[in-house]
């Protein structure tokens, strides 16, 4: 958001106060008694020294204005205006100074030019909330800086061509109107909002972005790495066993240790595990200092003991003596595995399965036919996910059995390796930078775009494919019709030689007409 605005419509007072003024005190036209004859001694060298003076602030303070838009947005076009209010300024005096045949006086007067300057500075005005509020992609701005660069084109057409046709006073009068007729941002102006539109439906529809241009590299996107755990998975957990692998602790203690541990944890599996160690007769054991060891387990003090419940990988990434045969038996079932270990050997086991989620089938389905490739990369086992491996056929095969550290370098690599989604619900560790990246019902979260369920990532491509009619459908045609107008103020001066006098003031009245209708279009939305 620009830090600065000039405030056009001050400006466009002013210009409504000089064009009286100088209506006053100068004939308006040529031969002719002003209104009011006021006596004032040269009166014509000063109505356009104040002229001159007003039109220089307003050249300034534009091209501040334009230097400021440039660093900010990376793109202006205020310097066609500024050219051409210049222009048309100096082709007034010079009309005065050397009157040419024709009725040019009529129109190419000082109070005539001021008051075509003050609706310039009105459309200006009109405008300036909405384009603001408006962010313009690459495409637009391309488009754009090309438009402008045409009309430039065909104001030094218009210049030359009616400058050897006829003289150059009529050159730089029709070289005015084309530089004042259009704003060559209209176009991207009329995508942009398109492009809002799109946008703001899509966020009714829950699914918000932190970074809107993202959604532009949606088309590119040739394969996803997904969080298993609450994404592919359901949120139904089921506790199968839980038994001790140690002669020291029975079954029944290894439950109570596991119960002491994640009674303070709020979450399904903890409620689970409760419901189960109920069921079983068994009561938490009391536990102190309980903290959770980031994408690993919780730990805490149990009658003085250190105890935790970890992952195999987080197991042997830590030496923990244990028997390898048992630990790989656990490893090939077919549901999740966590360890119960005390501050030097594993001491028990628990099972766990999970629901596959509802979302599975139907986003491996829209994949496929987006010829998307899948993976996954997960502390659990490998048994943990071999339903999955059988439901996705677009999923490559999946990294099991991997400590944080691990699941991060491995995550990493995929998402270097080519166009990348990473789809997740939880902190994105910070080698890991994919081309986008989707939060799954984490809305405080830093990533591109917030979803609230893994059914509403189709609406991202259907959001792309949107976007991208609007960076060519709106754009193309909104151009084109710039364009048309911008080629009638250059070259209809053909056909309407003798009245070329009203070419400015007829443009600067187009052009307030055109402010008028995009304003009122372009409405703001509640």
């Amino acid at each position: 958001m620009l830090t600065l605005q000039l405030r056009y419509l001050r400006y466009a007072i002013v210009g409504v106060a000089l064009t009286v003024l100088t209506a006053l005190i100068m004939p308006v036209l040529l031969g002719m008694s002003p209104f009011l004859d006021l006596s004032v001694p040269h009166r014509m060298m000063a109505a356009f020294a104040i002229a001159t003076v007003f039109v220089i602030v307003v050249d300034v303070r534009m091209g501040m204005q334009a230097w400021r838009q440039r660093q900010e947005e990376g793109l202006t076009t205020l310097w066609v205006p500024i050219i051409g209010q210049t222009l048309w300024l100096a082709t007034t005096a010079w009309i005065y100074k050397q009157p040419i045949d024709g009725d040019f006086l009529k129109t190419m007067t000082l109070p005539v030019m001021l008051g075509g300057l003050t609706i310039l500075l009105l459309t200006f005005g009109l405008l300036q909330r909405r384009e603001r509020a408006i962010p313009l992609d690459d495409v637009m701005k391309q488009a754009t800086r090309r438009l402008t660069w045409v009309v430039v084109v065909l104001a030094i057409y218009a210049l030359i061509f009616f400058g050897l046709t006829l003289n150059w006073q009529s050159g730089l009068t029709v070289a005015t109107s084309v530089l004042l007729v259009v704003d060559p941002r209209w176009p991207a102006f009329w995508a942009g909002w398109r492009r809002f539109r799109i946008l703001r439906a899509l966020a009714k529809e829950g699914v918000t972005f932190q970074n809107p241009h993202a959604l532009d590299e949606v088309r590119d996107v040739n394969h996803a790495v997904v969080e298993k755990t609450g994404l592919l998975t359901g949120d139904d957990v089921t506790v199968t066993s839980v038994m001790s692998l140690d002669d020291r602790y029975s079954d029944f203690d290894i439950l109570g240790i596991v119960t002491g541990l994640v009674e303070p944890v709020n979450g399904v599996l903890s409620k689970n595990i409760l419901a189960f160690a109920e069921e079983h007769g068994v009561y938490p054991s009391s536990a102190s200092e309980v903290e959770l060891i980031p994408n690993a387990g919780i730990q805490g003090v149990i009658l003085n003991e250190h105890f935790a419940i970890v992952s195999a990988a987080f197991v042997l990434a830590n030496d923990y003596t244990v028997d390898q045969d048992v630990l790989a038996t656990y490893k090939e079932l077919g549901n999740s595995v966590s360890y119960v270990v005390d501050s030097m050997q594993v001491v028990g086991v628990m099972t766990f399965g999970t629901s596959m989620s509802k979302a599975v089938l139907p986003i491996d389905r829209f994949f496929r036919e987006r010829g998307i490739t899948t993976y996954i990369a997960t502390a659990d086992t490998s048994g943990s996910v071999q339903q999955l491996t059988k439901l996705m056929g677009t999923l490559s095969e999946p990294a099991t059995d991997l400590t944080p550290d691990e699941k991060a370098a491995k995550q990493a690599e995929w998402v270097n390796d080519g166009e990348s989604m990473l789809i997740t619900n939880q902190v994105v560790p910070e080698n890991v930078t994919p081309l986008l990246t989707v939060a799954v019902d984490k809305e405080d979260m830093i990533a591109d775009v917030h979803v609230e369920t893994m059914t509403d990532l189709p609406k991202l491509w259907d959001t792309t494919d949107a976007l991208l009619g609007a960076d060519t459908k709106v754009l193309l045609w909104t151009s084109v019709v710039v364009l048309l107008i911008v080629l009638i103020a250059a070259g209809l001066g053909i056909f309407i030689t003798p009245w070329l006098f009203v070419a400015p003031i007829v443009a600067t009245i187009i052009r307030l007409v055109l402010s008028f209708t995009l304003r009122a279009v372009v409405a703001p939305e509640n």
